[in-house]
C-alpha cells in the first residue's frame, strides 16, 4: 500500500504541476510536442513537496520502443538504466493517452516518471477510453518480465503498478481498472480531468465508477470538469 500511495503521491503532484505547464507554454511549443523538455526546471512552485517531485529523480533514464501489428502502433518503454545490470525490480506505471495527444507527444513526461525509479509504458492510441490499449501495454509488460531476451526480464514489480490518464486517458483509466482482463492487478490510479459521465455516456464512453476498488485520485480545473454526482466505489474517495 504504501508503494502505491507512493506512485499515486508522484504522479499527481508532477502532472498537476505540468499540465497547467503546458498550457502556459503551448504557443511556443512545437505542435508535435505537448510538454516542453525543460518543465522541470522551469516550473516553479509553490510548495517544498511540490518542488521536490517535480525535480528530476536520480535515476538515469534508458528507452526503447516495439512496434505492433494493433491499431495503437507501438509500445514506449522508459525505464531506469540500472535495471539493465541488477536485480531488483521496479513499479510500473501505465499511461492512457489523452485525445490526440500519443504518447510520443510529451517523452518529458515519462522520462520525467522513470527519473524516480519507474518502468512507464505507453503507446500510440488515438483512442484510449475503452481501456484496451492500456491493458495491452501491461500485458506487454506481463510477456516482457517472462521473456529471457527482454532487457526487463524479471525486473517488473508486477506486484506494484498504477495508471495514469489525462481527459479521454482518465476514461480509459477507469476502464482499465474495472472492465478490463487484468483490471485486477493495478493498484492506484490518478485520473485527470476525466470526461465527465454524462457526456462520455453520450458519446458512448460509458464507464461505471462504482466498480472501482483502488485507490484513485482525480484532478480537475474547473468545477464542471469533472465527476460530480457520482456512487463511488470502494477505493474512489471524493473531495
Amino acid at each position: 500500500m504504501k508503494r502505491a500511495l507512493k506512485i499515486i503521491g508522484i504522479i499527481a503532484l508532477v502532472i498537476a504541476i505540468g499540465i497547467a505547464w503546458i498550457a502556459y507554454k503551448f504557443l511556443t511549443t512545437p505542435p508535435e510536442i505537448m510538454a516542453p523538455e525543460d518543465y522541470e526546471t522551469s516550473v516553479h512552485t509553490g510548495g517544498e513537496i511540490e518542488a521536490k517531485y517535480l525535480a528530476h529523480g536520480t535515476f538515469e533514464v534508458s528507452f526503447f520502443e516495439e512496434e505492433t501489428s494493433e491499431e495503437w502502433a507501438k509500445y514506449e518503454v522508459y525505464y531506469p538504466k540500472a535495471l539493465e545490470s541488477g536485480t531488483e525490480k521496479y513499479p510500473v506505471i501505465v499511461v492512457a493517452n489523452g485525445s490526440g495527444v500519443r504518447a510520443s507527444r510529451y517523452p518529458a513526461v515519462f522520462n520525467h516518471y522513470a527519473s524516480w525509479g519507474f518502468i512507464v509504458i505507453g503507446n500510440e492510441h488515438d483512442t484510449s477510453y475503452a481501456g484496451d490499449s492500456s491493458d495491452a501495454s501491461l500485458a506487454y509488460l506481463i510477456k516482457a518480465n517472462d521473456d529471457p531476451s527482454s532487457v526487463l526480464y524479471r525486473k517488473v514489480d508486477l506486484d506494484n503498478v498504477g495508471i495514469v490518464g489525462h481527459s479521454q486517458g482518465g476514461v480509459g483509466t477507469f476502464a482499465a481498472i474495472t472492465a478490463q482482463e487484468h483490471s485486477d492487478m493495478y493498484k492506484a490510479a490518478v485520473s485527470l480531468s476525466p470526461v465527465p459521465e454524462e457526456s462520455a455516456k453520450a458519446i458512448h464512453w460509458d464507464y461505471d465508477p462504482t466498480k472501482i476498488k483502488i485507490p484513485v485520485l482525480i484532478f480537475a480545473g474547473e468545477e464542471n470538469d469533472v465527476i460530480l454526482t457520482v456512487s463511488c466505489g470502494v477505493g474512489c474517495h471524493r473531495p
